[in-house]
């Protein structure tokens, strides 16, 4: 200990006791005393020490704060030199590492045989020399201020210090709740054990039927092997651990109450809205299709987001459904526009078959009276009346397919008329198709941003742990309208492609119709020339009739040519007949293509029809 003020009174008191016959009965030590003493006196009395001593380094006890019997002995007397504070002396002023000893409780003669304890520190001067040391006398009522506090130890519990000492273990501390004092014999497994340097707790049983809890551990002073030991009576323990469970019960109680509460209405918060949604989107996806129905949003946070963001993409596929059915009806209205125009062309094909049939029937029975009249020809002159007849009735004839050959012209300009019309409707139609796959795309577009838009929900549902379960529902939910979606439009796009299909077909095939009725005509303007020539002939030779003997010859020549332009007209009539069935064939044709076209069209206003827009 290099304490400034302790080397300076310890070197004081040496030179006043030693140079005055090692004795403190002289003035110099008194005075030295009166001045020096008091800032020891006050240190010791603020530390609770029973007694300062300061010994000289041949053993004198120079000065004592208490100035009991042992002030002025010397350790190594007679008196003093057997005892622990003799002993913890000479291992301090013995050199080494050993600053600070402590010895433990004894009864100390000085003190009336009262049971004193010691610690005992080397004192050096500013040269590193061992001039004496001081002790510290500590006596039990400072151990036992700090050992028998009763703050939360009940009316059973206490604490108390065992040391080991030549006799046994021995009590470093007074009992309260069992009355014995300092220096008593304590015995116990639990007492060797902590003494051992090993701690734990046991519950002892008296043979009145009570247990006590012992808990024991060992004290970790230098020199000293000493246990603190601490018992209670079981019931009055576990009383205060009953109380405290209790009252922690009825808190986890409270506790689980409240958040029962705040977790219902927090539920009633979140999933009030979510269940709102299921049940709109449950009904579109499986009832009305009600497209018209919108979320109210009134929060401002993801679930409000969420509503927003629905409601657009509501207002967009109310949109583009509204647009499909407006052209799924225009489609159906163009599409029984072609099957009333097939209808008319395939009535106009018959006619025009039958007025063929009547021209061939007329030219073959022209070509018969023509080929009588070239065999005949040797006897016209007798026979001018017969020519005459025969004459009038070909003029007729000819009348006739003049007639005729009109009406096939006026029914096929009415085709061509009709064939172009129908080309127009089904431009139309194809026009039509290809918005709707506009539209179709546009649909596939927001399909796939909704899908997307699930998928990011999905994420923050995962984030959000069990508070989004609701909000994973929703994702699901709209993940699922958007695969619907997708689907329906999948399928309105194939029937939009069969119907591109079918109208370029149709296109085709009305085309290929328009050209044959164009021939048609053209053929049956040659036939009404050549009717037109036949007629002026016919003429001729009724003018002519009263030279027809002299002109024999001439009559044969177009008797000859006569025969010439009804076999001509024969083999037109059969072209006539061909056109016309291929043109029956065709109408046959854009009348199935129409009727394919109408049930497309039906099917995709059968599908719009599904949502109440």
């Amino acid at each position: 200990m290099k304490d400034p003020y302790l080397q300076s009174s310890m070197a004081t008191f040496i030179d006043a006791f030693e140079q005055n016959g090692n004795t403190i009965e002289n003035s110099v030590w008194e005075t030295m005393v009166g001045f020096k003493a008091p800032p020891i006196k006050t240190m010791a009395g603020e530390q609770g020490f029973g007694d300062l001593l300061l010994i000289s380094k041949a053993g004198n006890i120079v000065y004592s704060v208490a100035r009991g019997k042992d002030l002025g002995m010397n350790v190594n007397d007679t008196q003093l030199e057997k005892t622990r504070l003799a002993k913890a002396f000479g291992r301090v002023l013995s050199g080494g590492d050993t600053t600070l000893v402590f010895a433990d409780f004894e009864a100390y003669a000085p003190s009336g045989g009262a049971q004193a304890a010691f610690m005992v520190a080397r004192i050096i001067d500013t040269y590193d020399e061992v001039i004496g040391a001081v002790a510290v006398r500590i006596s039990a009522d400072l151990f036992n201020r700090v050992v028998q506090q009763r703050s939360g130890m009940g009316d059973t519990g206490e604490s108390f210090l065992v040391g080991e000492t030549a006799g046994g273990p021995r009590l470093r501390s007074d009992r309260v709740v069992t009355p014995k004092a300092l220096g008593t014999s304590e015995t116990g497994a639990f007492i060797n054990a902590a003494l051992e340097g090993r701690s734990g707790t046991t519950i002892l049983s008296d043979t009145g039927g009570s247990s006590s809890f012992v808990r024991y551990d060992p004290m970790n002073i230098p020199g000293l092997n000493w246990a603190l030991i601490t018992t209670a009576r079981t019931d009055e323990v576990f009383s205060a651990i009953r109380s405290l469970r209790n009252t922690i019960l009825t808190i986890i109680a409270v506790v689980a109450v409240g958040v029962v509460c705040f977790a219902l209405g927090l539920t009633s918060i979140i999933f009030k809205p979510i269940q709102q949604t299921v049940a709109m989107l449950r009904d579109i996806a499986e009832g009305e299709g009600d497209l018209t129905r919108r979320m109210v949003v009134k929060r401002r946070d993801e679930m409000g987001e969420m509503a927003e963001w629905f409601n657009i993409f509501m207002d967009r596929v109310h949109e583009i459904i509204r647009a499909i059915a407006e052209n799924a009806t225009e489609l159906n209205q163009l599409a029984a526009g072609l099957s009333s125009i097939s209808g008319t062309m395939a009535d106009s094909v018959v006619k025009i078959s039958q007025g063929a049939g009547q021209v061939d029937v007329a030219s073959e029975d022209m070509s018969g009276s023509m080929q009588q009249l070239a065999t005949s020809s040797e006897e016209t002159a007798a026979n001018v009346n017969i020519v005459a007849a025969a004459t009038e009735e070909m003029a007729a004839t000819a009348g006739e397919i003049a007639t005729n050959t009109e009406r096939a012209r006026e029914i096929t300009d009415q085709a061509v008329e009709n064939a172009r019309d129908a080309s127009a409707r089904v431009d139309r139609l194809g026009n039509a198709a290809g918005d709707i796959s506009k539209v179709i795309q546009v649909i596939t577009e927001i399909s796939d941003q909704t899908n997307l838009l699930a998928l990011n929900a999905t994420i923050e549902a995962a984030r959000a742990g069990d508070a989004g379960k609701g909000f994973a529902v929703v994702a699901g939910e709209i993940k699922s309208l958007a695969a619907q979606t997708a689907d329906a439009t999948r399928q309105i796009k194939t029937l939009i492609s069969g119907i591109q299909t079918a109208t370029g077909e149709s296109v085709a095939q009305i085309r290929e119709i328009l050209r044959v009725i164009s021939g048609v005509n053209d053929i049956v303007v040659t036939i009404a020339s050549s009717v037109e020539e036949q007629s002026v002939t016919s003429k001729e030779i009724a003018g002519n009739i009263a030279i027809v003997s002299q002109k024999s010859q001439e009559m044969n020549g177009s008797m000859a040519d006569g025969a010439s332009s009804a076999e001509m007209v024969s083999k037109e009539i059969s072209r006539l007949t061909s056109s016309v069935q291929d043109i029956s064939g065709s109408s046959v044709d854009v009348k199935q293509n129409s009727k394919q076209l109408s049930g497309l069209s039906d099917t995709l206003y059968q599908m719009v029809r599904r949502f109440k827009i």
